[in-house]
């Protein structure tokens, strides 16, 4: 998955010969034939206390993220060289407006960057996997309450597709999402699923994915299942049984 990755972010593709790659591979600036990648994040609560949750919550992905890369350290079937290139080229591309953003929901958000121009320079997201995250009220609120999270954004999601097109998702699992996205990338929309209704995504947590190398639990102090309360692949049809 990390050589895939690394394929996404090259400026030359395909690749030129060995002898190239062989130099490029050598060059203490190698950086220079790769592109950024990342999340377009946007902010669209603006009330008190939400400056400090904002600036705790681009911090926390940020670092975590670097921090998903561990479950690669080490590992013989991953070029180290190409683990630390995915590190240093991540990027946030954090959007805070308040004269554009301010108010929007999950609905308004797909409409708003429906009219939105992409970012030619980097390997974002909204451009190659049509996602985005979002920091509403109820996210920063989230995190100033010490539950930290993000909302994941499906913005080819329409009704009657599965799910509701949409999630709250631990600030620690960005890179799980991104090979989620990638696996599904015909059909994006439908990567995260959930069964329940869309009220009960309220306090629900993406738990990850089985096709997945649980990358999230390397940015966790927590054990694996007990990361978040809400996160249970399950609760939602184990809550409708017991009503």
């Amino acid at each position: 998955m990390i050589e895939k990755m690394v394929e996404q972010i090259s400026k030359y593709w395909p690749p030129g010969p060995p002898a190239m790659q062989q130099m490029e591979s050598k060059d203490p600036d190698i950086l220079q034939y790769y592109q950024q990648w990342g999340f377009d994040i946007y902010r669209t609560y603006y009330g008190p206390g939400s400056d400090e949750a904002w600036g705790k919550l681009l911090y926390a992905l940020k670092h975590q993220t670097r921090l998903a890369f561990g479950h690669y350290d080490g590992r013989e079937d991953a070029d180290q060289r190409h683990v630390d290139i995915l590190k240093d080229l991540f990027y946030l591309d954090a959007r805070a407006d308040k004269s554009l953003l301010d108010g929007l929901d999950v609905q308004g958000i797909r409409k708003f960057c429906r009219h939105e121009n992409t970012d030619k320079d980097r390997v974002m997201s909204v451009s190659i996997h049509d996602y985005v995250l979002l920091a509403d009220e109820s996210t920063l609120k989230d995190v100033s309450g010490r539950e930290f999270v993000v909302k994941a954004v499906s913005l080819d999601w329409k009704r009657g597709h599965r799910g509701w097109g949409w999630m709250r998702i631990p600030t620690g699992y960005l890179l799980d999402l991104w090979q989620l996205l990638m696996l599904n990338s015909m059909r994006t929309e439908l990567a995260i699923d959930f069964d329940g209704p869309e009220e009960d995504l309220g306090d629900y947590v993406w738990p990850g994915d089985l096709a997945l190398n649980n990358t999230g639990s390397y940015s966790e102090i927590r054990q694996f299942l007990k990361h978040y309360s809400g996160q249970s692949p399950r609760r939602s049809l184990e809550c409708d049984k017991e009503a």
